[in-house]
Parts: C-alpha cells; sequence; structure tokens
C-alpha cells in the first residue's frame, strides 16, 4: 500500500486530508527532531516530543516531484545531534492521473534500536466537509430527491459543492 499524491496538488487541500506520522516507543522523545524526505521534499519536525507530527505538501513541492513510486525516509534525531534513519521504505505513489478514489492509507514499520522498538505509524487520512447549521429551502421543484454523500468520490463532491455554490450566488443566498 502506498500513499497516494497528485502532482501539483496540496495534501491540506479545505482541510480534508492529514498524512500523520505516530512515533511509538519506549523512551522519551523530548528534546528529539524528525527529519522526512521524499525526493527534493525535506522537512525537519524540530519537537516530536508528543510523538507525532503531520506532514503537509504544498501544491508547488508535489509539482517537482516525478511520477512514480518512489520511497520517503524518516531520521530520528536525538538531543545531542546525533542522527538513525529509522526507515526509507515509505511507499508513496505520485501520479499524474486524477484517481477519482481517495481513501485512508496507513503504513507501519517496526524498527529496532538497541534494546528498543519504534513503531512508525504513517496515515493519511481524509476527513469529512464540515455540515454548516444553516437551512435553506428549495423552491421551484416538485421532486424530492436524496443525495447520499457518503458513496460520492471527492470529485463529485466538487462538483456538487460548485454547483451550489454557483446556484446560491444567483439565487442570492450567498455573495
Amino acid at each position: 500500500m502506498a500513499i497516494k499524491l497528485f502532482r501539483g496538488d496540496d495534501t491540506n487541500f479545505a482541510d480534508l486530508r492529514e498524512i500523520a506520522v505516530t512515533l511509538n516507543t519506549s523512551f522519551s522523545l523530548v528534546g528529539y527532531s524528525a527529519i522526512f524526505t521524499l525526493q527534493s521534499f525535506r522537512r525537519v519536525y524540530d519537537d516530536i516530543s508528543a510523538g507525532s507530527f503531520t506532514i503537509s505538501f504544498g501544491g508547488r513541492d508535489t509539482s517537482r516531484m516525478s511520477a512514480g513510486t518512489d520511497y520517503g525516509s524518516l531520521v530520528l534525531v536525538d538531543p545531542s545531534g546525533r542522527s538513525k534513519t529509522l526507515t526509507n521504505l515509505i511507499e508513496f505513489d505520485i501520479s499524474d492521473t486524477v484517481d477519482t478514489v481517495e481513501e485512508d492509507e496507513t503504513l507501519t514499520f517496526d524498527v529496532t534500536i538497541d534494546a528498543a522498538t519504534v513503531e512508525i505509524s504513517v496515515e493519511s487520512t481524509f476527513g469529512s466537509v464540515p455540515l454548516g447549521s444553516e437551512v435553506y429551502s428549495v423552491t421551484g421543484h416538485n421532486t424530492l430527491k436524496t443525495l447520499d454523500l457518503s458513496t460520492c468520490t471527492f470529485a463529485e463532491l466538487c462538483d456538487l459543492v460548485g454547483t451550489l455554490t454557483e446556484t446560491m450566488q444567483a439565487v442570492g443566498i450567498i455573495k
């Protein structure tokens, strides 16, 4: 299983997706930092004392990536500045083709450092679009249609939101 990225897209578009890295270990991570690298993308996460951090790729970052399967690496840096590569097998599928099925992906690695084990979990999750509390009535239609958002793809949901926005602007509900 690989974490999917589309070249040129922001991974945190509309706050709908999170790529979280969790480090479960028997030793304290206070004072530790982590370095994540994928192709030319490199980020240092200075405070990982909570045992987790979030990776976010900007559109500029993903547009520079080569399409295909590639592997990210995660390096742990101790308070004295010494580093240890925990894994270089975090699989990403970087694509030029829009995948209409976006789903949660989880990768887990167990790494032994001397007598301690570090369990690494990289999880890409898609949230739901927050629903507002406003209620609108639609007039001029005599048929009731049910919309099941649980079966919609992200692309279909974007089309729906665009159509609703245009309609509500045209009627004067929103500006």
